[in-house]
């Protein structure tokens, strides 16, 4: 009877159509299996809970004592010790809603400190506290969502965002490349009333015709298969024609796209607001899609004082997926994010990461034959890219071989099932139908995470908050 109702309770998982639906089924699974009485428990080999429960008590007495300044020395030294232990991977593989309620505690306890500090009517200046704010959120660093390519199956990354959206969750940095930064850009340039529209009836408002296939003789002058004019529909249909700067500017999140160079003495780019503020945001998803053999390289295109002119002048650029699908070192160096959501489509790499993330004997031998066998497959690149003689063929194996020794997978990695539906899609205009298939494959995804999000960046999202709300009450002062 109890492996009945076990069965019964998995099943409400898999067919569930919204999180209330899957939390549900979640919390009576977590009771039937004893993931309830593990929270419960403090115990555990992943932290130390003798020492968090001294640090909580110390947390709770300062705040009571109303010593503002020795609160925020004793919250920073209390994050730098604790903060990688409550927020590591072993505290969030047993229940399906939560981790240890010592740790829920103490995180509780820790951000409405964070937040006092912040709002509380207490004796430090402004400018004070705001500065030590930003020391703290610096130091602890932040989340980012990076989107990666994967043509129609990116569509999968709409479901993702609108469970992240749903759950309060979505990170004010996104990343994307090729399909990736479509998304992406249209995430990042719209307004929270204009995104939740979209994200509420997607099938309404997300133009999917993203391929037109070109004439014999087109194929033949454009060197592509499909229309490069077809694809720039698409991404103006989806995103505002904006400037990074301008997109941040309108919504406060910091939109990054990947794209690549068609040139071996050009560098690939990390475009933003930060390093190409007047590059326009349609043609960086432009370039980043261009998919070496389906569409041509195209040019990155820019905006000062009204009149649009050549970002680089003569400089071409492709698919970002090439050299960076998922620029995590760059938005390390760029942004302070030391944390990934990764929304992986990229069909190559799906059946790895599925693997990876799987339990059990059989999920680790595919794990260990699959990564060896790309292991190989790198390093044979390596050796014929390198002795390679022709120009055509060495810079195609030079790309191939980029793309193939990237890193795919982010602290928490998400994908779509590995299913033949799933791969016939892909270079296929996604129907309405097709389309909120795989939002809901995305939402599937991302709905059994959204605990381990919600607790891994909930001190780094609380202080990111505290600094707004702080520039916000300064600058009056301040002018």
């Amino acid at each position: 009877m109890l492996l009945r109702s076990q069965t019964r309770l998995r099943r409400a998982l898999e067919t569930a159509t919204r999180y209330d639906e899957w939390l549900a089924a979640a919390t009576e699974l977590d009771r039937a299996t004893g993931g309830a009485d593990w929270r419960a428990d403090d115990t555990s080999r992943h932290y130390d809970a003798v020492a968090l429960r001294s640090s909580l008590s110390q947390l709770e007495a300062l705040r009571r004592a109303g010593n503002p300044m020795q609160l925020a020395a004793h919250l920073h030294d209390s994050l730098h010790r604790h903060l990688n232990e409550v927020t590591d991977p072993g505290l969030y593989g047993t229940s399906l809603i939560g981790t240890k309620g010592l740790v829920e505690r103490y995180l509780d306890a820790v951000c409405s400190a964070l937040d006092h500090l912040c709002d509380g009517d207490i004796p430090v200046p402004l400018e004070q506290r705001l500065a030590l704010f930003e020391r703290e959120a610096h130091a602890v660093g932040r989340s980012a969502l990076l989107l990666s390519g994967g043509a129609s199956l990116g569509l999968f990354h709409i479901g993702v965002i609108r469970a992240l959206h749903g759950a309060g969750l979505l990170p004010s940095v996104v990343s994307g490349a090729s399909t990736g930064s479509m998304i992406a850009g249209g995430l990042c340039t719209r307004t929270e009333a204009e995104l939740a529209e979209v994200i509420a009836a997607p099938e309404e408002h997300v133009y999917t015709r993203v391929f037109r296939r070109l004439s014999t003789d087109q194929m033949r002058s454009e060197q592509a298969v499909m229309s490069q004019e077809q694809l720039l529909t698409a991404i103006r249909s989806n995103m505002n024609d904006l400037t990074f700067a301008e997109a941040f500017a309108r919504t406060g999140r910091t939109l990054c796209i990947a794209v690549s160079p068609i040139r071996a003495r050009q560098k690939p780019r990390l475009l933003c607001t930060l390093t190409s503020p007047d590059v326009l945001v349609t043609s960086a998803s432009r370039a980043s899609c261009a998919i070496p053999g389906l569409f041509p390289p195209s040019t990155l295109m820019q905006r000062k004082g009204g009149q649009e002119t050549e970002y680089v002048p003569g400089e071409r650029w492709i698919d970002g997926t090439i050299a960076s699908d998922l620029p995590t070192e760059r938005l390390a160096r760029l942004l302070n994010v030391n944390h990934t959501i990764v929304s992986q489509t990229n069909a190559h790499l799906i059946p790895f990461t599925d693997a990876r993330a799987r339990s059990g004997v059989l999920p680790t031998v595919t794990d260990f034959l699959a990564t060896s066998a790309f292991t190989q497959a790198v390093q044979m690149l390596d050796v014929a890219r390198r002795r390679a003689t022709h120009a055509g063929l060495k810079r195609a194996l030079e790309w191939t071989h980029g793309a193939a020794r990237q890193s795919f997978t982010g602290n928490i990695t998400l994908h779509p099932p590995v299913t033949a539906w799933n791969y016939g899609i892909i270079l296929r205009n996604a129907s309405p139908e097709a389309l909120r298939r795989l939002v809901h494959q995305g939402e599937q995804a991302t709905w059994p995470k959204l605990h381990v999000i919600a607790a891994q960046t909930r001190v780094s999202r609380t202080l990111e908050a505290c600094v707004t709300r702080l520039r916000q009450r300064v600058r009056p002062v301040a002018s």
